[in-house]
């Protein structure tokens, strides 16, 4: 979506390209070390020593002045839905029915706005009031989430608060590394396709879905090949983040294999270079599955012409 909003703009291109490559092209432990000041639980004079009465992390500020409850990040093993959804409360069947009612009046006005008002000022109060609508729309979810028992670390409580900000962290790191590449797809699109389909009747998601997408699927393909490689050899994000030690709601496979050569000692059954060297052995054939998969089931509908 940002690609696309990017090949759209005439003036200062390059200057949105850099900024946002540049976190890629960051030291990535640099990069743990200053959102693990943003994501720190701990009071802001003491980033050491556990305060859970005074968390003081940027987030947790920002959470503190929206009056939103703050969070122990990078350290709760909580699932997240359980923080989510679950605060012990009953359903507010009546609240969550008026909310319903009021929603689908909020949709219906910026539907009817967009059709009766053509000019900016219509489109704008729309959106406006499909963003009102999408908020109460959350506040409903999560009244009838209320339903259900979550699990604390089970499978039905989602990943770990503290996975959950890692995946945000890295998110952003690499989401210029994308930006870039699917730029560079788009500009190898020819424009007169574009005009021809616009001579056609083509507009809005029919251009984007049945044009742009389909263009686009080997830059797809790609990314999705590389991000997959480079999610099983992610280690550095977790060590730079989690300097205090790696909790059980953030292992993943190259963390595991950490832990067994150089955490655990020989003393341990399952540990050392041998068993270590099994993880490895593992990861590849996983690696070099998951790969097999891809180009099998996904290379069909990737359009080369």
């Amino acid at each position: 979506g940002i690609s696309l909003l990017l090949d759209k703009v005439v003036k200062g291109k390059e200057f949105y390209r850099i900024g946002f490559f540049l976190p890629y092209v960051t030291s990535l432990y640099a990069v743990g070390v200053v959102w693990y000041i943003i994501f720190s639980p701990y009071a802001s004079n003491a980033l050491v020593k556990p305060n859970p009465d005074r968390p003081g992390g940027l987030i947790n500020w920002i959470f503190a002045w929206l009056g939103i409850p703050m969070q122990r990040w990078l350290i709760d093993d909580s699932g997240v839905f359980k923080i989510m959804f679950d605060n012990g409360q009953n359903v507010d069947w009546v609240s969550a029915a008026v909310r319903l009612v009021i929603i689908a009046g909020l949709i219906a006005g910026g539907m009817a706005l967009g059709r009766r008002v053509a000019s900016s000022a219509g489109v704008w109060l729309g959106g406006l009031l499909f963003g009102i609508a999408t908020v109460l729309g959350w506040s409903v979810l999560v009244e009838l989430m209320h339903v259900f028992k979550w699990e604390k670390n089970g499978f039905f409580g989602g990943p770990s608060l503290a996975m959950v900000a890692i995946i945000i962290i890295a998110c952003w790191h690499s989401l210029g590394f994308n930006i870039v590449i699917i730029l560079a797809g788009l500009t190898s699109i020819s424009r007169e396709l574009y005009e021809a389909a616009r001579i056609d009747g083509a507009r809005g998601w029919a251009m984007l879905t049945k044009m742009t997408i389909p263009l686009l699927s080997p830059t797809l393909f790609f990314l999705l090949v590389v991000t997959t490689l480079s999610a099983f050899q992610v280690f550095i994000l977790f060590f730079a983040v989690l300097p205090g030690g790696f909790s059980s709601g953030v292992k993943v496979l190259s963390l595991f294999y950490y832990d067994v050569t150089f955490q655990r000692g020989s003393q341990a059954d399952n540990a050392g270079f041998g068993y270590a060297s099994t993880i490895v052995v593992c990861m590849m054939v996983l690696l070099i599955a998951i790969s097999t998969l891809q180009q099998t089931v996904l290379s069909k509908k990737v359009n080369y012409d």
